[in-house]
């Protein structure tokens, strides 16, 4: 981001080290992730909204 810019940081989520325990779905104010699951049974977060 540059000075002054009113961009959206990118949002990265490490699977490796998601616990799937929703904290920052519930936490975050512009309700930038979802959790889903990720076929055998465990959730994890997944960015859904990456505005510029």
């Amino acid at each position: 981001m540059t000075p002054g810019s009113e961009s959206m940081p990118e949002v990265i989520v490490d699977h490796a080290l998601c616990t799937g325990c929703g904290t920052c779905a519930d936490f975050c104010p512009v309700e930038v992730f979802e959790m889903r699951g990720n076929g055998n049974g465990r959730l994890y977060a997944n960015p859904i909204r990456q505005e510029n």
